[in-house]
């Protein structure tokens, strides 16, 4: 099993590396694999070993995430042995994971006097600690003095200021773009299947012919040599077009004809309900939609939603003349435009 995932896994690598990509990060069941390795490392897979837990998991709250944190905690505290990462080696990375399944055990290592150094170590350089912000307070007022000094270096900011300086001034290579461009061409919509795989979907930015590019697959693959010989120049790319519009993913605010000032009075909303007044949001990209429902409902409206121009419309039949003071909607959707719709609103 252990050459089998390593086997996979360099594969794995070669095909992206042939696509000039990295390699996806791991899964939460190659995290587990890595793990099992470890154990009992093969011999001469040791530094791929510790380079894969170190570097190819996911920081936050990612599956994979959960799981490393779980091992290296059981390391870090000494209830699970490694040959090839000590405690505090395991300290060490359970700091480096930016905040989520990694924090309660770095709390905890608090008070281990072996490793309680490097655990402040990795609690000074994490901001996303929430709740979990009362526990290392709790500990510096019981006289914890590792805890004493995490507090310490938050409130004299050290996360930001160890960093280096902000040069006085950048030079930059001008990656220039004639014409007006929008998001589609740098995420394009038929390519949104590869958006979590951003090094994948970054491929596809100027997929199509424009004036001054020149794909390297027309409708597959965009100028990736000719942008990496613009990084080759040891600089900043900087991403310029003389104009923007919104596309699909940039949704406008529209007008319901039923609210506009300028309504017949037969078509004036009717009362506000008592929640609030009453809203549709068209879009067909579920987290935006929950975005907007979740943001409305919090400011007092009363929120309805659909996901095309279809059930937006049976919606609006439905609710009858004056049903909703406000209609929300993207312009692209799979069955038509929010412009379409809103045509039939006022015919």
């Amino acid at each position: 099993m252990s050459n089998e995932f390593l086997q996979s896994y360099r594969t794995h690598v070669a095909e992206r590396a042939a696509l000039g990509i990295p390699p996806l990060p791991l899964s939460a069941k190659q995290t587990g694999e890595v793990i099992e390795l470890l154990k009992s490392p093969p011999k001469g897979e040791e530094t791929t070993l510790v380079d894969l837990i170190t570097h190819r998991v996911p920081a936050g709250v990612d599956d994979a995430a959960k799981v490393k944190a779980s091992y290296l905690a059981a390391v870090a505290h000494g209830t699970e042995k490694c040959a090839l990462i000590s405690r505090e080696k395991a300290t060490e990375l359970l700091g480096t994971m930016l905040g989520g399944y990694n924090i309660s055990p770095l709390v905890d290592l608090l008070d281990d006097a072996a490793v309680s150094g490097a655990a402040a170590n990795g609690l000074k350089k994490t901001l996303l600690m929430f709740d979990q912000f009362h526990d290392v307070k709790d500990k510096a007022e019981k006289g914890n003095a590792q805890a004493k000094a995490v507090l310490q270096s938050w409130a004299d900011a050290e996360w930001f200021t160890s960093r280096p300086e902000v040069p006085q001034s950048i030079k930059l290579t001008v990656f220039k773009v004639a014409g007006e461009i929008n998001t589609d061409d740098l995420s394009p919509a038929p390519d949104a299947f590869s958006r979590p795989d951003i090094p994948m979907h970054a491929l596809a930015m100027h997929k199509n012919p424009r004036p001054g590019i020149v794909p390297e697959e027309e409708g597959k693959r965009g100028p990736v040599k000719f942008i990496d010989s613009l990084k080759a120049k040891g600089n900043l790319v900087a991403y310029v077009g003389p104009h923007t519009r919104p596309s699909a993913h940039q949704p406008p605010v529209a007008m319901s004809p039923a609210a506009h000032p300028s309504a017949p009075a037969s078509a004036r909303p009717a009362a506000e309900p008592a929640g609030g007044a009453r809203l549709l949001v068209i879009d067909d990209e579920p987290d935006l939609r929950t975005l907007y429902e979740l943001t409305l409902v919090r400011e007092g409206y009363d929120v309805e939603s659909a996901a095309t121009v279809a059930e937006a419309w049976d919606l609006l039949q439905s609710r009858g003349t004056g049903g909703y003071q406000l209609v929300i909607t993207d312009m692209r959707l799979p069955d038509g435009t929010g412009l379409e719709l809103l045509r039939r609103m006022e015919a």
